[in-house]
């Protein structure tokens, strides 16, 4: 029996390489999606993608699918990145809408993959979220509200394909500092920073490596589905 096949898209950015190194320890061949196309240190495949460009997705699974098999496991990590802070009642609908795109982007990946899903019988798709979703800090509504949008859709696909043995669930990380990056001194994100050190039960914020460590939680285990899993540092969030 040949190991499963992860696709982790958005696999460059600091949460994405962590989850292709850490899905490749578990024994997992993971390919890698990426607008760059950087073919990170841990994956078998790897291609440049725009997961809201949806013929673009369907190419690259076809070459993926060509070259490993069918996708056994989904993590979804791809996100434009927000330009910076704006105000509700100073946001465009040009800004919303390419936040936005990234939920259409998860809606066809989602669909790309799951036909081959259903036909094994079995799936892992995972979501990261954020805690923005619930938590929210001033100056990120375009893409706190992108990032709930796909989180809802992401629970239900938990309740319409559980009978096809699919798990799909969310991660939600608080602040996530990488010890191997600089630290980012914008005045708003370190007031941010100390307001949220001052909710957390914990010392430290969370690495990358500890939320890859939850995203592998939940692709090994199938019997945990439309759960959504904060890594916030024991950031109380409701």
């Amino acid at each position: 029996m040949t190991d499963p096949i992860a696709l982790v898209a958005g696999a460059t950015g600091p949460l994405g390489r962590r989850m292709v190194d850490h899905l490749s320890e578990l024994g997992l061949r993971v390919a890698a999606l990426s607008r760059s196309g950087d073919h990170p240190p841990g994956a078998q495949w790897s291609t440049a993608c725009d997961i809201t460009d949806a013929a673009a997705v369907d190419t690259a699974l076809t070459d993926l699918e060509a070259r490993l098999g069918a996708v056994d496991v989904l993590v979804n990590a791809a996100h434009p990145r927000a330009p910076g802070a704006t105000a509700v009642a100073d946001l465009g609908a040009d800004e919303l809408a390419a936040q936005l795109a990234a939920v259409a982007g998860h809606l066809t990946l989602c669909r790309r993959v799951l036909p081959g899903m259903r036909a094994a019988g079995s799936g892992r798709i995972v979501y990261l979220a954020g805690a923005l979703i619930a938590r929210p800090i001033a100056g990120h509504a375009a893409y706190g509200t992108a990032k709930a949008a796909a989180t809802t859709l992401t629970r239900y696909l938990a309740v319409e394909e559980g009978r096809y043995g699919i798990t799909a669930n969310i991660v939600a990380p608080g602040r996530v500092v990488d010890p191997d990056d600089p630290v980012d001194t914008d005045p708003g994100w370190v007031a941010a920073a100390e307001a949220l050190t001052a909710r957390m039960s914990l010392p430290d914020f969370p690495t990358p490596g500890d939320v890859a460590a939850t995203v592998g939680t939940l692709v090994t285990n199938p019997a945990v589905t439309g759960q959504t899993i904060w890594v916030t540092g024991g950031e109380p969030i409701t």
